[in-house]
């Protein structure tokens, strides 16, 4: 049976969702379909880990896709990470990962990934609600901030647009809702921010015939 495959962080592991996260509703899509007798052709693996920036998952790439490809055919590589990337260091102004190490575990992905399959999606950061993370009760020596989450979300589509592959623009797709109501704490999504999450993400696999 077919895979789809998808690495990522907290969000992608499913934080803060009643349902198990975007990830999850795809795979109970398919065991939805499964049960009422019409298979699906694909599995879904979610390789989300919380605290993963993209040279967590850069160390764990090849062992975790070794462990799945096993001769069956996967579909499609879904990469959605760096939002812990973007982390900034008050003091010094400097990011958890530098935007310059995280454009080489980029292309470290994309190039990779042809050793698995043709077919690589990669996913746009969520933006973070500012206003809610300040009254979070987490150490003020570190920040989240779209300012920086967006530079390291156009790495993503110049990369995608130089390798000629797909792009989903979760930070516009949340931009054009009321933010607040999507963000369970100001970082991660909530129930709501997970649904949209999906719902565009199946849009995309359906438009492409993925599914």
């Amino acid at each position: 049976m077919s895979k789809i495959i998808i690495f990522g962080d907290s969000i992608v592991w499913g934080a803060y969702d009643e349902e198990g996260g975007w990830t999850s509703r795809l795979r109970k899509n398919s065991d939805r379909k499964i049960l009422h007798g019409s298979a699906p052709s694909f599995e879904i693996y979610s390789l989300g880990i919380a605290g993963d920036t993209s040279q967590d998952v850069r160390i764990r790439f090849d062992n975790e896709m070794k462990a799945r490809s096993g001769g069956d055919d996967i579909k499609l590589i879904i990469f959605s990470v760096g939002v812990n990337d973007s982390l900034l260091e008050v003091a010094n102004q400097t990011n958890r990962i530098p935007i310059k190490n995280y454009q080489a575990n980029l292309e470290f992905f994309i190039k990779q990934s042809k050793n698995y399959s043709k077919n690589v999606l990669c996913l746009g950061l969520t933006p973070v609600d500012e206003d809610k993370l300040k009254s979070m009760p987490w150490p003020k020596t570190h920040v989240f901030l779209n300012r920086e989450i967006k530079k390291y979300d156009e790495v993503i589509r110049a990369m995608t647009i130089q390798y000629n592959l797909d792009f989903i623009d979760i930070y516009k797709e949340f931009n054009d809702t009321i933010l607040e109501r999507l963000m369970f704490d100001g970082l991660h999504p909530n129930s709501r921010g997970h649904e949209l999450i999906y719902n565009v993400v199946m849009d995309f696999l359906k438009k492409e015939q993925y599914i």
